[in-house]
C-alpha cells in the first residue's frame, strides 16, 4: 500500500477523535459562573454557548417562567436573584474541548415543619457551583440546620466534588407573648344580678383573658351612686330628727 493511505488512515483517526471530544455541552445553570470557567474545571476550553442542546446559538435565558433570549458569550457569567426575570443571567448550555465531564448531582429536600425554595435537584459538573437553595419554616416552627450540620441558609454548595444529598431540619417553637387569635362571647349567669355577657380571648398560650361588657359595668356604676345617695339621705334625715 501507498504510504499517503496510511497517513490518511491516521489523519482521519485523530480527527474523529478530536470531534468527538469537542462536542462536550455542559449545563451551566446558575452556577455564578462564566463557561470558560466551567470547561476548564471539565479540563476544556469552551468553544460557544447556547440555550439549544448542542450549545451553539450564542444565547443563555432567564428564570424559567421567562421566555426571552439574550446574546451571550463565553464570559458570560450565570447567575440568578431567584424572583426577577430583569436581574439573572439564569442558564445555557456550554460546548467545550476534552473528553466527558464528570457532573454531580445536588438534592435537597425538607423534613417536617418546612419547606424549600430554589431548585431542590442540580447536576452540576466538578468543581462547578450549585444555585441557592432556602429552608423557610411554616408557622409556629424554626430552622435548625441542614442534615449534614450547616446552618447556612440559603445555601450554595461551591467546588462541588460529588453527590450531595441534604435535607432541612425545623423545629416547633411557641411565643412566650400572648397573641390574640380568636374571640368567642357567650352568656355568664350570675345568679346575685342579672345576665350578663363576657367575651373570652383564647391567646396562644392558652391563657383566657375575659373582659365584661357594658352592662355590667353599668350596673356597677349606678349601683355606686345609688348607696352614696342613700347614705346622703341617711343623714340628712338623722339631721333633722335631732332638730
Amino acid at each position: 500500500m501507498k504510504w499517503w493511505y496510511y497517513l490518511f488512515i491516521l489523519l482521519f483517526f485523530i480527527f474523529s477523535f478530536k470531534t468527538c471530544l469537542a462536542d462536550t455541552v455542559i449545563l451551566n445553570s446558575a452556577s455564578g459562573l462564566d463557561c470558560d470557567t466551567i470547561c476548564a474545571n471539565a479540563g476544556g476550553t469552551c468553544l460557544s454557548v447556547g440555550t439549544d442542546e448542542a450549545g451553539t446559538n450564542t444565547a443563555y435565558q432567564f428564570n424559567s417562567f421567562c421566555f426571552n433570549l439574550f446574546l451571550g458569550t463565553c464570559e458570560t457569567v450565570m447567575t440568578s436573584t431567584g424572583d426577577s426575570c430583569a436581574h439573572a443571567n439564569q442558564w445555557t448550555n456550554c460546548l467545550c474541548t476534552g473528553g466527558a465531564p464528570t457532573n454531580y448531582t445536588l438534592t435537597y429536600t425538607a423534613n417536617a415543619g418546612g419547606s424549600l425554595t430554589g431548585s431542590t435537584t442540580q447536576i452540576v459538573a466538578q468543581g462547578s457551583n450549585g444555585s441557592a437553595v432556602q429552608a423557610v419554616a411554616s408557622s409556629s416552627y424554626s430552622f435548625v440546620d441542614w442534615s449534614d450540620a450547616s446552618t447556612t441558609n440559603p445555601r450554595i454548595d461551591y467546588n462541588v466534588q460529588g453527590n450531595i444529598t441534604v435535607s432541612a431540619n425545623f423545629v416547633f417553637s411557641t411565643s412566650t407573648t400572648p397573641t390574640t387569635t380568636a374571640a368567642s362571647c357567650t352568656p355568664d349567669v350570675n345568679t346575685n344580678i342579672e345576665t350578663i355577657t363576657s367575651c373570652s380571648f383564647a391567646s396562644s398560650t392558652g391563657i383566657t383573658y375575659t373582659n365584661y361588657n357594658a352592662p355590667f359595668i353599668l350596673y356597677i356604676f349606678f349601683a355606686s351612686i345609688l348607696g352614696f345617695v342613700l347614705v346622703i339621705i341617711n343623714i340628712l334625715n338623722n339631721a333633722h330628727g335631732k332638730k
